[in-house]
């Protein structure tokens, strides 16, 4: 009986993170059976609402202007990026990422720190912007969805990062970064593929 009680707090937690990995697993993939199933209508976005496609961007924007606001307001971050590296590099089990941080990395350290906020502040701003002015406009410029597009596409690029540098700290950080770079690719493929219908602009 003892053994039963005390074996339960871990059957428990296995439970748990086979429920969170089915969640993250098939999140994605109703979102991307969801757009492309619009995608096949001729009148898929005349007759779909935007407001949940726009729910999706504010989500990530959100997550993303959260992330950048520390690394603008606290000067820890860029004070001791070259360590965090140095950290990740020697962690990482991938080893050709451990080769690309400490050849190219850690030796321009400051430049990776600004290039990361600044990007993530990019990322955030552009897919809150167009969420609102999709809401507002239900359409949007050919120009500023391909804004979109390389925000979609340079959020999941800095995801792919975080992943390989930090994936292995904790298992919310390993499947946060891949869930939202698979939302994010989604999105801009979903995106690039309604720049081809022409009479049916976003």
């Amino acid at each position: 009986m003892v053994e039963t009680i005390t074996l339960l707090p871990c059957l428990l937690h296995i439970h748990v993170d086979m429920i969170n990995a089915y969640v993250l697993s098939i999140h994605p993939l109703l979102l991307f059976c969801y757009l492309r199933l619009q995608l096949k209508r001729k009148d898929y976005m005349k007759k779909v609402s935007v407001t949940w496609l726009v729910l999706v961007q504010f989500s990530l924007a959100l997550e993303w202007l959260h992330a950048t606001t520390s690394k603008w307001l606290e000067p820890d971050f860029i004070v001791g990026i070259n360590k965090t590296l140095e950290t990740f590099a020697a962690k990482t089990p991938y080893h050709f990422y451990s080769s690309f941080l400490n050849s190219v990395a850690v030796p321009h350290a400051q430049l990776f720190g600004n290039l990361i906020r600044i990007g993530e502040l990019g990322v955030g701003l552009t897919l809150l912007a167009g969420g609102i002015f999709l809401l507002s406009k239900k359409e949007l410029p050919a120009a500023a969805q391909w804004l979109v597009i390389i925000a979609c596409f340079g959020a999941a690029l800095m995801n792919l990062n975080f992943f390989l540098a930090s994936g292995w700290t904790s298992p919310a950080a390993w499947g946060l970064n891949i869930l939202m770079a698979t939302i994010e690719i989604i999105l801009g493929v979903f995106y690039i593929q309604a720049l081809q219908h022409q009479n049916d602009i976003l």
